[in-house]
């Protein structure tokens, strides 16, 4: 039987939505719904293979899923994987309904975006999480993180190519070279954390 799930928003989350309701910039809002309905994805068939939570913590860019420790199988940790990626592309399929405007447009570019982070072979995303648990079913540990670890690092390096090019084309947007940190650090992290 699943117990009470605790759900709690972070202190930058309050900060961040304040802060775009005070700009009147309602239309910021439209990607975090992507990113909500895509972590919504993940929840639900948590929920549905009976996996145990302990805690939900709203982020400013989606949902930080805490299990209860239950051993489960790599199959069904594919499919939580997958589900989010799934979400966008019925998401993406339901724009074809919508009436043309900024919002729809916005909405469909959101989900096209998340679709294409989540599906890298990065640790830390969705499909790397994927390719982690498909590998493990053939292979060792130690080999699956030698090969997670480079991918990561290579598909880090490619994007951060892209994002200081998008940066200096635009001249202004460096949202894809900040999301590029992030995943380096994390990485950088999670290797010095396994060194410890």
């Amino acid at each position: 039987m699943q117990n009470k799930i605790t759900v709690k928003f972070a202190f930058p989350t309050l900060i961040f939505v304040a802060s775009l309701a005070l700009l009147g910039k309602p239309l910021c809002l439209i990607p975090l719904a992507a990113a909500f309905l895509h972590e919504l994805g993940h929840l639900a068939l948590m929920l549905l293979c009976g996996q145990p939570i302990k805690n939900i913590t709203v982020l400013p860019f989606g949902i930080d899923i805490k299990k209860s420790p239950r051993l489960s199988s790599y199959k069904t940790d594919i499919a939580v994987s997958s589900a989010g990626i799934i979400v966008n592309i019925a998401s993406l399929l339901f724009c074809r309904f919508l009436p043309e405007n900024a919002a729809a447009e916005l909405f469909k570019q959101s989900n096209m975006l998340l679709i294409l982070i989540n599906v890298l072979p990065i640790k830390s995303l969705d499909g790397g999480q994927i390719l982690e648990k498909m590998l493990l079913l053939v292979m060792s540990p130690e080999a699956v993180e030698n090969i997670l670890t480079f991918l990561s690092m290579l598909c880090i390096i490619i994007v951060g190519s892209v994002a200081v090019w998008v940066l200096f084309v635009s001249g202004y947007n460096f949202t894809l070279l900040f999301m590029c940190i992030y995943l380096f650090i994390g990485q950088f992290l999670r290797k010095a954390d396994k060194v410890l």
